[in-house]
């Protein structure tokens, strides 16, 4: 029997998520395939947000109810991939959901039922989101004019390598390599300056 305040492996819940975590990441999936085929302003794109936007929307419903009743679970409660798909639901969700649900990733890493990697992501989205640097360098931005992708923000650029190490993730260069970008911190600090200065003005 479990101690009062324990939970045990929770099938039902570590299904219905692990579903989620699918769509999630199917519909996703597809909107980056139709990006590269259409372009972001193509009209299959939009509708395709559209759907996804419903989904996430529904999904952050459901995962409030489970964090209300049962606080944040780990691993060992509704699996990897259900731990998992708490985070990318929360990550995918409104900011007003993420800033009242950071609190409570912070406590499930202290406590072991959170990556700490998963939370330096959520503290960036947030950070960027409320006009703040990020700390971790996880978040890019497409420019409007350009179509450039671009680092947003951070702290102290040229110490994130260490940050990021901290929390259990790879270096700036490996992950901006997914993008096939190259990582530039004077040119990071430039188009930082250059930002700074435009909101000045």
């Amino acid at each position: 029997m479990p101690l009062l305040g324990q939970e045990v492996y929770n099938e039902a819940l570590a299904k219905e998520l692990e579903a989620m975590l699918e769509q999630d990441s199917k519909h996703r999936r597809e909107v980056i395939a139709l990006i590269d085929e259409l372009g972001n302003d193509d009209p299959k794109v939009r509708a395709k947000w559209d759907e996804i936007n419903e989904i996430d929307s529904l999904h952050t419903i459901r995962v409030n109810e489970i964090l209300d009743e049962h606080g944040w679970l780990g691993a060992d409660v509704v699996g990897s991939k259900g731990n998992v798909a708490l985070f990318l639901i929360i990550q995918h969700a409104k900011l007003d959901v993420q800033v009242r649900r950071l609190p409570m990733i912070r406590q499930a890493v202290k406590d072991g039922k959170a990556r700490s990697e998963n939370l330096a992501m959520l503290e960036d989205r947030v950070a960027t989101k409320t006009g703040k640097k990020q700390i971790y360098g996880s978040q890019l931005r497409n420019d409007k004019e350009t179509g450039e992708l671009y680092m947003l923000p951070m702290i102290e650029p040229e110490k994130v390598n260490e940050r990021r190490a901290s929390v259990g993730l790879g270096t700036i260069e490996e992950y901006i390599a997914y993008w096939n970008l190259k990582w530039d911190v004077e040119a990071h600090k430039k188009r930082v300056a250059a930002w700074e200065a435009s909101k000045e003005n």
